[in-house]
């Protein structure tokens, strides 16, 4: 519930380096669900690349040495920006387990 954890979580990640390697820079990273091209969608720049920045903010929230955050699911099939995400969080100390699945039991459960 601390918005310091979530924003840590958000600078961990460097959006530009995954939209290289998952889709050649043609992507558009974000800073919201909702996409830009939406009519009256307002556009939120993403949070920069910082991990120094992250781990001040996770230590400031009361976790100098991470925590352990649970699984991580990655839709399928981008099993391989789920295990890069979860890189980069567990580079600031937010530490999770890939658990991949296929597309039908990803839908049920």
């Amino acid at each position: 519930s601390d918005i310091r954890v979530r924003q840590a979580a958000s600078l961990a990640l460097d959006r530009k380096g995954l939209n290289q390697a998952e889709t050649l820079g043609f992507s558009f990273p974000t800073g919201s669900l909702i996409p830009r091209v939406l009519q009256f969608s307002r556009f939120f720049e993403p949070d920069p690349f910082d991990p120094p920045k992250a781990k001040r903010l996770l230590a400031e929230a009361g976790f100098p040495n991470g925590f352990d955050a649970g699984d991580l699911y990655p839709w399928p099939p981008y099993f391989s920006m789920g295990e890069a995400l979860a890189g980069y969080l567990q580079n600031v100390g937010i530490r999770s387990k890939i658990r991949t699945m296929e597309r039908a039991a990803m839908t049920t459960a």
